[in-house]
């Protein structure tokens, strides 16, 4: 049982270590990668203008375009876009090994390794004439794969939790006539959110007696104060 657990552990953690990062194609699918986009590009055209010109109207260029505060070069463009890239894309080991040990805790492979693992045990039963050993092998095996798997997993919910609230607050935030006030909702206490709840359950009354009466219940109504 050690040595399963020993040999687990290094089949998972080579793989969360060596995670490669997102690959970037032009022209980007957000502001961060665009802007990296624009800072290649415009990296390339200086490229090409350094060749075109003359040596002596490119050093005149290029000391007056230094002179000048606030002007940044293609390549330092680049490589200040690169590092908010990385800042953003960059994932710690913990956040990368418990991601793998969620997703493949709930596949069926694992499920099954974990059945065969408890039949091995069982039929070397006979063999350990059932002894206090024998059942102590099991009993803490599984209590420290369990620990720790709390661990992980609470994370990962933790984490598409956040993720989920997030998409939700960009939905009410671009969606016009939405009430911004529900953006914390969560943060909300218990009182604030009874009152929003209430405002919704009124709302899905009202709604319900217009169908009674063969009326649409498909409008968008104000909340009343």
């Amino acid at each position: 049982m050690k040595h399963l657990l020993v040999a687990t552990g290094v089949l998972l953690l080579p793989t969360a270590l060596h995670a490669q990062e997102p690959q970037i194609k032009c022209p980007g699918e957000n502001t961060v990668e665009m802007r990296y986009c624009a800072g290649l590009s415009w990296e390339q055209s200086t490229d090409q203008l350094k060749r075109k010109i003359p040596k002596a109207l490119l050093q005149q260029w290029q000391e007056a375009t230094q002179a000048v505060p606030g002007i940044q070069s293609g390549q330092e463009k680049v490589c200040s876009v690169k590092e908010r890239i990385r800042s953003m894309t960059k994932k710690s080991w913990y956040e990368r090994f418990s991601k793998i040990a969620a997703k493949t805790s709930g596949r069926s492979g694992t499920f099954t390794v974990a059945c065969g693992v408890v039949g091995l045990w069982l039929l070397s039963g006979p063999l350990f004439d059932y002894s206090d050993t024998w059942q102590l092998a099991i009993n803490t095996a599984t209590t420290i794969i369990t620990f720790l798997m709390v661990f992980l997993i609470q994370h990962t919910q933790n984490r598409d939790a956040e993720a989920v609230q997030i998409k939700l607050d960009e939905l009410i935030r671009a969606t016009k006539g939405a009430h911004n006030a529900l953006l914390n909702l969560e943060e909300l206490t218990e009182q604030q959110q009874d009152y929003f709840r209430d405002k919704y359950e009124a709302l899905a009354l009202e709604a319900q007696k217009s169908l009674l009466l063969g009326k649409s219940d498909t409008d968008s109504p104000e909340l009343s104060a």
